[in-house]
């Protein structure tokens, strides 16, 4: 599992943030969110991502995104391990 800090556009509405003593307000060009990535062997996939909609979704777009998407091959570079045991 990895976590990122990412920057985007995207269709959420970004909401204008006040800026020193509150006196100034500043729309940021950029919405920020939290990307996280898991690999997993195809099997768990579909259970997680059923976990991950029933615990986070509040039913609003900001919500995010689940993407889905197929590993060719993996490789453990250390041990030499290859597959789901490089997972």
């Amino acid at each position: 599992m990895t976590f990122y800090d990412i920057n985007g556009r995207g269709r959420a509405k970004i909401e204008p943030v006040s800026v020193g003593r509150g006196v100034m307000r500043y729309t940021p060009e950029f919405g920020f969110r939290t990307k996280v990535e898991v690999l997993v062997p195809y099997d768990m996939a579909k259970a997680i991502v059923d976990d991950v909609l029933k615990v986070i979704s509040t039913g609003s777009a900001p919500d995010g995104k689940v993407f889905v998407y197929d590993i060719a091959e993996a490789h453990d570079i250390g041990n030499k391990e290859k597959g789901d045991a490089a997972l």
